[in-house]
């Protein structure tokens, strides 16, 4: 009897691989498009998350805590802050904790907190404060990793800082985040409004430290109230990206304009790092960026999460970012100016 197996010829295997292949390739496109969008949402939810511990600080203390709590060598803006804690030759106006470091315990991280001491030292102050280097709990805890603070999307962030903002990153290392406080719209560079100079906040001139446009910046624990455009029209915590680098530095723990834990919406969204004059030493273009194709996910002041796309409008995304209404102290003029 003959033998009725039959076997593929080579021409169909061939048709069969081609086949899996195009299958393949049709699929892995869904397979990363849905493997973004469970990275964006899990970045939707740890946004939020920040949010609400900023409501809970504000429940609490009648305020959503400073972009940082003190000065970093003009001290004038300070002084209501005490002038020394338990540490000899400490000057607490010159605290450098970022809003996250004040925010830990609302986050459910009292032990982290507590053990930066914040009533007896400074981190991240001027030359002259550098004696939390030598507290080591101090430095454990600035080089710890808070994973509710990171982006799953940012990956190509290194945990621990190439740049430390002048201290040897490997003597002293620091972790770095993938949020900041959105201090509002001006600068950089250093100094006042360069968009906007006719501007005013009660007649002071906004600047990009010590009275900027939005809720975070240096030394201003901002009440409610003083949120005039409403909460849900604010932007309070936005994305940023290699929080390692140099050009783009993003260290959770320090407090510091145009680049750690405190941007604004000055530079355009998603502005790449490095490619643009409009930089601070050592090169932060002091915006906001993200790995989400197309925009960025902000967190606005009512605790929802928004995803504000690359072509937004330069005028509408710099208005998301103040908390001051139209009608208070100052009006958006209908396109910015020329910058040339």
């Amino acid at each position: 009897m003959k033998n009725t197996n039959r076997a593929f010829t080579l021409v169909e295997l061939l048709v069969v691989i081609a086949i899996i292949g195009v299958l393949v390739a049709l699929l892995l496109p869904a397979v990363q498009a849905a493997r973004e969008a469970a990275r964006r949402a899990q970045c939707v939810n740890r946004l939020k998350q920040v949010t609400l511990a900023s409501h809970n600080y504000e429940s609490t203390k009648g305020s959503v805590p400073a972009a940082r709590t003190g000065c970093d060598g003009w001290t004038d803006p300070c002084n209501h802050l005490p002038a020394s804690g338990g540490v000899s030759g400490v000057d607490l106006r010159q605290q450098g904790a970022s809003v996250f470091v004040q925010l830990l315990p609302f986050m459910e991280q009292p032990a982290l907190y507590d053990r930066f001491d914040l009533s007896n030292y400074t981190i991240w102050g001027g030359a002259s404060e550098r004696a939390f280097l030598r507290n080591q709990p101090i430095m454990e805890a600035i080089a710890t990793a808070m994973p509710e603070l990171t982006c799953p999307s940012d990956s190509t962030r290194e945990e621990i800082a190439e740049y430390a903002h002048g201290l040897d990153p490997q003597q002293y290392p620091a972790a770095t985040g993938s949020y900041a406080a959105v201090a509002g719209d001006v600068g950089p560079p250093n100094g006042l409004d360069l968009l906007y100079p006719h501007r005013s906040n009660g007649g002071v001139p906004f600047d990009l430290k010590y009275n900027n446009t939005g809720v975070f910046y240096y030394a201003k624990n901002m009440e409610f109230r003083e949120i005039t455009d409403g909460l849900s029209n604010t932007m309070f915590f936005g994305e940023t990206i290699d929080g390692h680098s140099e050009l783009n530095s993003n260290i959770w723990t320090n407090g510091n304009r145009c680049n750690s834990s405190m941007r604004t919406t000055y530079t355009a969204l998603n502005t790449i790092p490095g490619t643009t004059s409009l930089t601070v030493t050592p090169g932060s273009h002091c915006g906001f960026n993200s790995r989400h194709p197309g925009g960025a996910n902000f967190a606005m002041g009512d605790g929802r999460v928004t995803f504000v796309q690359d072509e937004v409008d330069e005028v509408t995304y710099r208005a998301m970012s103040t908390r001051l209404a139209e009608a208070d102290n100052y009006v958006l003029p209908s396109a910015p100016p020329d910058r040339n």
